[in-house]
């Protein structure tokens, strides 16, 4: 009778042990599985930090591209109102008498410089 009870002992013995190696097995596995995707999100953080700085340092570009256009449309749209302020009274260099100029010329100026 004893060894029969010391063999059944021992199947016991090993389906817990093989149930509790199954159990720590999941366990690790799921920790795994934790510690992969924080990782993983780490690692997006950081990619997406990257894109934040790439896409500011974008619009930093085009902000400073956009000012300078502006002040050079600024600087056209100046030359252009000086032009239509009195055209008929500039003088044409090296003449001592007035330019005679047509004021549809000095408005079809004007609205090349908007449609541009």
């Amino acid at each position: 009778m004893s060894i029969a009870v010391s063999s059944s002992c021992g199947k016991q013995c090993s389906l817990r042990k093989r149930r509790r190696y199954r159990e720590l097995s999941s366990i690790s596995l799921r920790l795994a599985k934790k510690d992969l995707l924080k990782a993983s999100n780490v690692v997006e953080g950081v990619e997406l930090e990257d894109d934040i700085d790439l896409i500011e340092g974008d619009i930093g570009k085009v902000g400073s591209r956009l000012h300078r256009t502006s002040a050079r449309y600024q600087r056209a749209g100046d030359t252009i109102a000086d032009a239509l302020i009195d055209p008929e009274e500039r003088l044409v260099y090296g003449k001592s008498e007035p330019q005679k100029q047509s004021s549809t010329s000095t408005f079809d100026v004007l609205e090349k410089f908007c449609r541009s």
